[in-house]
């Protein structure tokens, strides 16, 4: 996984080939997670679910918080709620609203 700051995206690589991408927006130390894309050839891999946790790490890495806005990242939070102290769901009540 890689940051490409002129999309503001996550980028996902295997084999040299672009396959997934978060777009996001970063705010005061607030990154707001808008969607999962993961080309068709690449899905039930599992590759959402690690691309998800390998961004999550690095938010937390680099001691920001986010909120989420993509139901692939709502539903790993879910199911790994190790990662729910640092995301904010909105309508949870910890929305962050203003932030994005």
């Amino acid at each position: 996984m890689a940051v490409d700051a002129q999309a503001s995206a996550f980028v996902a690589t295997k084999d040299g080939v672009e396959f997934g991408a978060v777009p996001f927006a970063d705010k005061n130390g607030r990154v707001t997670l808008l969607a999962t894309s993961i080309l068709p050839d690449y899905r039930g891999q599992g590759l959402a679910t690690e691309l998800t946790r390998r961004v999550l790490d690095s938010i937390r890495a680099e001691g920001k918080s986010a909120t989420v806005r993509c139901p692939v990242f709502r539903s790993f939070i879910e199911r790994n709620p190790e990662y729910a102290a640092m995301v904010a769901i909105p309508g949870d009540g910890r929305d962050g609203r203003g932030d994005v």
